[in-house]
């Protein structure tokens, strides 16, 4: 979920959207009761079987390639015969099926990160910010450097106390991997260019939530595969593209290049990301409550676009035939699908909702994963 390339809206456009998404939340066709009824037990072990590895694959914007590796891999396990390309971006592309109608399904490969700017000749590593992040979660903490030769643990020193007044600022991210000075820090195979994250697992909470840093959007990313499991390809009557895109975090880049390149220009594009929700005890539930467990979302309204009431009900009415959970909610941020939109294109995003995003601890619900991925193969084939 990218806040990048996020714009005003005028208040008469959000004031016309808000009451157009009060009329939909109103006619909302009834789904199943919150609580993912119709996800088994083994459904949802399936699930985090595919989510895990892709959550813990290092891939900070920029440098994906661990994460385009795991996908690819894993298609080519559904079907040898697909031939999955990677575009010029870097973007992971598959295509399948033929007519006159183009759908796309976008989801993003990257998370946020630091990236080393400099060594400096203590041997510390002075980092900048990949994407939006909270400086503390980089902060007085474990780190893993991944560097061409390997990754190499290390520790983000705690911030700085308070600056004197007139006192020279001090890099806010400092990385210690141990070495002594710049010479240390480059015989044990540091560079400039280098990333760092936060050590990363997917950890199961109770009988049905993931947290994990980087589900977004990697849930998103394992949504598309398991969708696929489900898409009967002999008998598509359309051309059906998905994406899984690079550099979604520092500014829509990824889905930009694909979005210019990629022809035809797909009907609609269903971005798959994040649902930021405030369902939680710390957050103000008047803006996006939008539990855990009620099942994926449509992200309506958000700073990147606004998807027309046409085709929210007609993902409705598929979710409805299908007797899916679907929920409505809005939210600020971007999404990739927005950039398919001047060329042509419907953004219509689709969600699940997720607590603590762009934390170490984002948490979410598997059977949402599950209904969610049974939302894209559906809409895949009837949309």
């Amino acid at each position: 979920m990218s806040a990048a390339r996020a714009f005003r809206l005028p208040l008469s456009l959000v004031a016309s959207a808000l009451a157009l998404l009060l009329a939909s939340l109103l006619l909302l066709p009834a789904c199943r009761s919150i609580g993912g009824g119709g996800v088994s037990v083994d459904d949802e072990s399936a699930a985090f079987e595919v989510l895990e590895p892709l959550v813990e694959a290092r891939g900070v914007s920029g440098h994906e390639r661990p994460v385009r590796d795991a996908l690819r891999a894993r298609l080519l396990r559904l079907d040898p015969a697909w031939n999955p390309e990677i575009d010029p971006a870097g973007n992971l592309v598959l295509t399948l099926g033929s007519g006159k109608r183009t759908l796309l399904f976008v989801a993003h490969m990257d998370e946020i990160g630091l990236q080393v700017k400099a060594i400096r000749p203590d041997g510390l590593l002075e980092c900048d910010k990949l994407g939006g992040l909270h400086d503390h979660l980089f902060q007085a903490t474990a780190i893993e450097l991944v560097t061409t030769g390997g990754v190499l643990p290390g520790i983000a020193l705690p911030p700085p106390p308070e600056v004197e007044a007139g006192a020279e600022p001090r890099a806010p991210f400092l990385l210690d991997v141990g070495a002594r000075n710049a010479d240390e820090a480059e015989a044990i195979g540091v560079a400039v260019g280098d990333v760092a994250t936060v050590p990363k697992e997917l950890q199961r909470l109770g009988a049905h939530r993931a947290a994990g840093r980087s589900n977004d959007d990697r849930v998103g990313c394992a949504a598309l595969l398991l969708a696929l499991a489900r898409i009967d390809v002999e008998h598509l009557d359309r051309r059906l593209v998905f994406v899984w895109s690079v550099r979604e975090e520092t500014g829509l880049e990824g889905a930009d290049v694909a979005a210019r390149t990629l022809r035809p220009v797909p009907e609609t594009v269903f971005a798959v990301d994040t649902l930021v929700t405030s369902d939680s005890p710390r957050e103000d539930p008047r803006f996006a409550d939008v539990p855990l467990g009620g099942g994926p979302v449509l992200r309506a309204l958000d700073n990147s676009s606004m998807t027309p009431r046409d085709a929210l009900d007609r993902v409705r009415a598929i979710a409805h035939r299908h007797s899916l959970p679907l929920q409505t909610a809005v939210m600020g941020g971007g999404n990739d699908g927005s950039r398919w939109v001047p060329e042509g294109a419907i953004d219509c995003p689709l969600a699940w909702p997720q607590r603590n995003s762009h934390s170490r601890v984002e948490t979410m619900d598997l059977r949402d994963l599950v209904d969610l991925a049974m939302l894209v193969a559906a809409v895949a084939q009837e949309y």
